[in-house]
């Protein structure tokens, strides 16, 4: 059996990635780890964190291209967060960045 590479198959629908495209060893997580919102949002179910952490992350000029480009190239997607219920609770930040990106791409930056 071939080993998975991780990528995509072709009829997969397209998925974007907030990340430092030139690092192939950014890892975009450990900078969500670090913001002071991060454990309200995430463990304590606070969506006031949530935002202001998703807010802060997107709003590097890095993500506002990423966030152009689904904007051009999908004008009429439906944006839908990826939900569950986790061991620290209801985890904000999949809402929280739905949020934000569904309505940069409605109404702009």
């Amino acid at each position: 059996m071939k080993d998975y590479d991780g990528s995509w198959k072709p009829d997969f629908p397209p998925v974007m990635q907030f990340v430092d495209l030139d690092n192939c060893y950014a890892k975009p997580w450990k900078l969500l780890e670090e913001h002071p919102d991060y454990d309200e949002a995430k463990n304590h179910e606070d969506r006031a964190a949530a935002l202001s952490l998703v807010h802060s992350f997107l709003k590097t000029p890095e993500n506002q291209k990423q966030l152009q480009l689904l904007k051009q190239k999908y004008p009429n997607a439906v944006i839908v967060p990826v939900r569950a219920v986790e061991a620290g609770g209801k985890n904000k930040l999949p809402v929280a960045l739905a949020e934000y990106i569904s309505n940069f791409t409605r109404y702009g930056n």
